[in-house]
């Protein structure tokens, strides 16, 4: 079956569900409410008064599918960026649920962008354990940290200029040619090649008092998510 020119909803009734880049979720609704949203829009919804008891059993443990119940009535617009990547995977999850016949594909814009590691490593452990643990799921993901790749993807693609350059098993993908000379790098090969380079301006720069670049209050978002807080060097 093809899904060209469908649009999102008549995808997600064949089994089609996504998290986007930067976490979307609906930031005036309670964290269990944002699922419940999503399990009771093929039902249809008069008023969000409805959500007060709508699928609450099924939500609350999807909610603890990802590690979310704790959090269940507070409001999405206050979780922690970790959380709310947490919650927009309920979301998807629940918004399949109808849909428990036939075979269903998640797909994930960059799960881990904008984590730390501990969180980056927790929440691709979940999400290998979705597709690990559902034989009607299948999980594919763009990711740009590797190690949210190797060791949790079962296969890789790579792109290089658009075009694809390699696919195969995890430990392929790390041994080819092309893909350690263009993506990953040559790293180990020769101590040289991981020390940085000194250009003759940058050794006069590091000799002089006067300062080269001076940074003050810098404050950085990532979409809704602030990465930096007023950071001076």
């Amino acid at each position: 079956m093809r899904l060209n020119g469908l649009n999102p909803g008549q995808r997600l009734a064949h089994g089609v569900a996504r998290t986007f880049q930067v976490a979307q979720t609906f930031e005036a609704l309670t964290v269990l409410q944002n699922v419940q949203l999503l399990m009771q829009a093929p039902h249809g919804l008069k008023s969000y008064s409805v959500l007060d008891d709508a699928f609450k059993g099924d939500a609350l443990a999807l909610l603890a599918r990802v590690g979310l119940q704790h959090l269940a009535q507070a409001e999405a617009l206050g979780l922690p960026y970790g959380a709310k990547k947490r919650l927009e995977l309920a979301m998807a999850l629940a918004g399949m649920a109808g849909e428990s016949e036939g075979e269903r594909l998640l797909l994930l814009d960059e799960p881990a962008a904008g984590l730390a590691g501990a969180e980056r490593a927790a929440l691709m452990a979940l999400i290998q354990s979705l597709a690990h643990d559902d034989s009607h799921i299948a999980v594919l993901y763009t990711e740009h940290n590797m190690d949210a790749v190797f060791g949790v993807a079962d296969r890789v693609l790579v792109l290089i200029d658009g075009l694809i350059a390699a696919e195969g098993l995890p430990q392929d993908i790390a041994n080819n040619e092309l893909v350690r000379t263009r993506y990953l790098g040559q790293m180990g090969e020769s101590t040289n090649d991981t020390q940085p380079v000194v250009t003759p301006q940058a050794e006069r720069a590091s000799a002089s008092s006067t300062p080269v670049l001076t940074v003050q209050g810098l404050n950085v978002w990532y979409g809704a998510a602030q990465a930096l807080f007023e950071v001076s060097l």
